[in-house]
């Protein structure tokens, strides 16, 4: 199969890159490594039925920047046969057989979705993954790293690090969007799997749906209720509309209706910009730089209101 095309006016890709990349991979990526050893156990054995499972647990409570060995990452499986119990495992099966989605909470779904920003193939966020017992600000309850927690970690910047997935470009972009999807993916799949602590059954049943005013009983199967603290549910609005009306009933009309904007001049976005323009040379893809110098602006302004009251006393 041709990748590229040595006519620059057909195709804008660089042959001696491409070549370079997948020699990179050969020689460092794990995943790669092991996909070629399915395909190596295929072409020289009379295997007709073959399965790579890439293993979702690991046998070691692994940090971040551990590279997983080739036993954690997968396993050749021949001519299996019988049921298939739900694991978050991924299973690559010959061609002709169906797509499977891939959990998030497979180590190796980043590095799978972004072999050139993870070329070693290392593990991303699993549920394994512990606290250091130097953390500070963790409650008694909380053992494990969440999906938030690991990529806000990701996110930063840190000068004695190379920081290539910051400065990855347009790509990086595309790995924050794909990083807030998994953490909606991972809280959407615990309220589906705990509806009983958000009390569900009481909005479930036939007889409300059918006084909400959902008359088609096509409307009424078996529905996920959303809790009340997940930002946009129904309950969210719900909750938020009712706290206002109380409010406005019991302290009168808001006197001040104030929309905080923001400004990518601010000093403190341009120090950070010019600080990443001079240590990589060309201009940053850093929209998370702004949304992050915002909400301390914004936190510092609710903050002289509530406590220097700048507008008066606060009722």
């Amino acid at each position: 199969m041709d990748f590229y095309s040595t006519d620059p006016a057909k195709n804008p890709l660089h042959q001696c890159i491409v070549e370079g990349l997948q020699h990179m991979f050969d020689d460092n990526n794990i995943l790669v490594r092991t996909f070629r050893s399915a395909r190596d156990r295929i072409q020289n054995s009379g295997v007709q039925e073959l399965q790579l499972k890439l293993l979702a647990k690991r046998e070691i409570n692994s940090r971040e920047y551990d590279l997983p060995s080739a036993n954690e990452i997968a396993a050749l499986i021949v001519d299996e046969t019988g049921e298939q119990s739900f694991s978050p495992d991924i299973i690559v099966q010959q061609k002709g057989s169906e797509m499977e989605r891939i959990s998030v909470y497979h180590p190796s779904l980043m590095a799978l979705q972004y072999p050139i920003l993870f070329p070693y193939g290392e593990d991303g966020w699993h549920p394994c993954i512990s606290y250091s017992h130097s953390s500070s600000n963790i409650s008694v309850g909380d053992k494990m790293i969440t999906q938030c927690d690991f990529y806000a970690y990701r996110l930063q910047t840190r000068l004695q690090e190379s920081n290539s997935l910051l400065l990855s470009g347009k790509l990086f972009q595309q790995y924050m969007v794909n990083a807030f999807a998994l953490i909606e993916a991972e809280r959407l799949d615990w309220m589906r799997t705990h509806q009983s602590k958000l009390r569900g059954h009481y909005y479930k049943d036939l007889l409300n749906s059918y006084l909400r005013g959902d008359s088609d009983i096509k409307l009424s199967g078996k529905p996920v209720i959303l809790a009340a603290s997940h930002t946009g549910s129904p309950r969210y609005k719900y909750e938020n509309f009712q706290d206002a009306m109380a409010i406005c009933k019991w302290i009168g009309y808001p006197d001040l209706f104030i929309t905080f904007t923001c400004n990518s001049n601010w000093p403190e976005i341009q120090l950070m910009v010019d600080l990443i323009r001079r240590y990589s040379g060309k201009d940053p893809d850093r929209a998370d730089i702004t949304a992050r110098v915002f909400k301390i602006k914004l936190d510092e302004f609710m903050l002289e209101i509530r406590e220097k009251q700048i507008f008066g006393k606060i009722n």
